[in-house]
Formats: C-alpha cells, structure tokens, sequence
C-alpha cells in the first residue's frame, strides 16, 4: 500500500475495512469515510493483533485486515506452496482440529503442510476424501464434530505442562536478551559512542544482573556480529524463551531529550497497553 489513506479519505476499500472492523466488534457502524471514528477502531483492532497502534493503515494493519475479514467457510482452504492461505478462518481450522486432537502445531492462521496434513488425518477419520482441502465436506463433518468434542488441546496442555514447572520467581525463568544492531551496523551515533555498543553494554549488565537472580539468560548476538531479524527471533523460539528483551537507543535533535520508553503487547481489555515513561 503506497498511499496511507489519510482523516477525509473517502473509498470503496475504506468500506470494506470498515465493515471487517464492525463485524469485529471494533466500530459499531460502518462507514466509507477515513473519519475519527474509523482510527479509533484501527488502533483498537492493531492493538488486539498485537501490531503497532497509529491508527494508520499501512501494509502490516491492511494485511491482518484482509486476513481477518475470512469466516471459516467462506473460501476452500488449501495448502498452497507458492502462497499459503492465511486468515482468521484458517486460525480457526487449526483451533478445531486441535481441540479434537488433530495436530497443527501452533495457531497461527497459516494454512501449511501441518495443517494439510492434520486436515487429511481428520478426512480419514471421518471416513471422507483425503486431500488436505477443507471444502464443504470437511467443514460440514468439522461442524457435527465440534458439538461433542472440546477441551484437551495438547498444545495447551504442553504449553502448561512447560510453565508449571517455572516458579512464579524469576528464577528458572528463560529471559532472551536482544541488543540492537551489532558488528559493522551500529546504529544512532553520537558524541563518539555508538548505539549498538551502548545496548550491548547494557545487555551485559542486566545479563549479570538476572543470572545472579537465577535466570537462564540468553543474549542474540555477541559484541561483533548482527544477526537477521529471523535469525534472533528463531534463539527465542528455541530456546522457549519466557520473556524477550530487545532493546535500543533512540535520538532527538533536541539536546534536551531524555527518558526510557518501553513497549510490550497487550490488550485493552486487559488492562494492559504499551507504556512509555
């Protein structure tokens, strides 16, 4: 998406961004104009995504938009090697297929060979064709089904078999710390000192600090590499981390400038928002 739409914007594609975000639950009427009420409801749909809340519609908010607009339902779900099919109505597959023990790995509302492959053992099941589509008779044997059969997810159950045996204390804890930047990509600069030193510093210091309170502590790189953004999220992923930590400086042309701000997901209705202070 090249053009942001902008306060006044009036469209056919407004529309249906509108209309997705009233059948959500985020406005509660739908509108063809880029109005007040309409970034409010952005910014609470990217915040219950867990996406960066502005209030724009740029090419990450207008992809979540698009993939949640799918019921489960409305299209022929396949795996696609060339693009794979991703959407709401793909997550909730996945979540019924779980919940009758059928696994897909993660819900994560992208329809790959885990999924087809738990669809085709569901088919088999049911006594139905085989083919990792989920058609109307998959779905219709999916809706019969989905009465009787509930609870028991095993990923749920792994996912808190893993945190059981974590004390409430930060000890045992796994605490992934991810400095900025890093070898020849050094960042914000100023007065001699560069950003990826001044993280890294600080990574080490609160490394010392919390393995000294028994964390398992895990930093994404050392002092002289820089690692993809895929590669520091794949440590977390291996490692199960329960928390990461990625940090990084930021600069103002204003000399006077000063404080920490941080940032983390949550959910309104949770009474949890990112925070700066």
């Amino acid at each position: 998406m090249n053009d942001l739409p902008k306060l006044g914007d009036r469209s056919g594609a407004i529309e249906l961004i509108s209309n997705t975000l009233l059948r959500l639950g985020f406005i509660s009427s739908p509108s063809d104009i880029f109005d007040e009420k309409l970034t409010q409801g952005v910014k609470a749909f990217q915040q219950d995504r867990g996406l960066t809340v502005n209030g724009l519609i740029n090419e990450i908010t207008a992809r979540s938009l698009e993939e949640a607009r799918f019921r489960l339902g409305d299209r022929v779900l396949v795996f696609n090697t060339t693009a794979l099919m991703r959407g709401d109505d793909v997550a909730n597959l996945q979540d019924r297929l779980i919940q009758m023990g059928f696994n897909c790995g993660k819900v994560d509302g992208v329809y790959e060979i885990t999924t087809e492959n738990a669809v085709k053992e569901f088919q088999k099941s049911v006594g139905i064709l085989s083919d990792g589509r989920c058609g109307p008779a998959t779905l219709i044997s999916l809706m019969r089904l989905a009465k009787t059969v509930s609870g028991g997810a095993p990923s749920a159950l792994r996912e808190s078999i893993n945190h059981s045996v974590r004390s409430p204390a930060l000890a045992n804890k796994v605490i992934v710390i991810d400095p900025s930047w890093g070898g020849e990509f050094t960042g914000e600069s100023a007065n001699g000192v560069n950003e990826s030193e001044i993280v890294f510093d600080l990574a080490q210091r609160l490394e010392g600090r919390l393995i000294a309170l028994g964390v398992n502590v895990i930093l994404t790189r050392s002092a002289n590499n820089s690692p993809l953004e895929k590669d520091r999220i794949k440590v977390a992923n291996s490692v199960n981390a329960d928390l990461v930590i990625a940090l990084k400086v930021d600069s103002y042309k204003n000399e006077k400038a000063n404080g920490v701000a941080t940032y983390f997901y949550g959910r309104e209705d949770k009474g949890v928002r990112s925070v700066v202070g």
